[in-house]
């Protein structure tokens, strides 16, 4: 088993980083095997699988509802998702397509990774907390940035993945997420059901009581 030290725009902040680091060593227990490391730029060499993620989901998804939608009830919109779709309407034929073909590439790199059994640990995000508010320390609108998330190459690649819960960073609950295989939902099933037995989590929050049932 794999876990990625970094993610696509550079090393993890230091406070992802020591958290993700315990749960690494929490999943070698569980797993009972020793984690490889694993730079992200070592798998994607065709290009920013981020990146190409946004150019097509972005694009297809401004298609679908239409620039003219988009641009008459933009007011309408979450700061957030005005945003997506309007970098999807500047998306151009040929970038797109450009980003389709890598996908070929990015699916192909995993695949040889992964081959029939292996599974990656990576981080869900990659940054410590979202204020109340949704507004980011900075920002002037809630709503999180694009390079916060690292699940865009499984978007992109169809390749099954399951976040688990492994404490918390800066009071919020944090989890690491398993990639397998495509086509291994079992085996990442499996994985998250080792986890959960090796450290089973609370039903509910800290200070909350259970529903009744």
């Amino acid at each position: 088993m794999r876990c990625l030290d970094g993610w696509t725009g550079g090393p993890l902040p230091s406070d992802v980083a020591e958290t993700f680091e315990t749960a690494v060593s929490a999943a070698e227990a569980a797993f009972g095997i020793a984690m490889q490391p694993l730079e992200p730029s070592d798998v994607f060499q065709a290009g920013n699988v981020d990146l190409d993620w946004f150019s097509i989901a972005g694009a297809e998804h401004a298609h679908r509802l239409g620039r003219g939608l988009i641009e008459a009830r933009a007011d309408e919109l979450h700061p957030a998702t005005r945003a997506f779709l309007e970098d999807g309407l500047r998306v151009s034929a040929e970038d797109y397509l450009a980003a389709r073909r890598r996908r070929f590439d990015h699916v192909r790199a995993l695949d040889e990774l992964l081959g029939d059994d292996g599974a990656i640990l990576s981080p869900v995000m990659v940054i410590a907390s979202c204020p109340a508010d949704g507004v980011l320390p900075g920002a002037s609108d809630p709503g999180l940035p694009p390079d916060a998330y690292v699940t865009q190459a499984q978007n992109m690649t169809g390749h099954p993945a399951i976040s688990v819960p492994a404490g918390t960073l800066a009071t919020l609950p944090f989890g690491p997420q398993i990639t397998g295989p495509r086509f291994r939902d079992d085996l990442v099933l499996d994985l998250a059901e080792a986890w959960e037995q090796a450290h089973p989590w609370p039903r509910v929050a800290p200070g909350y009581e259970p529903f009744d049932v």
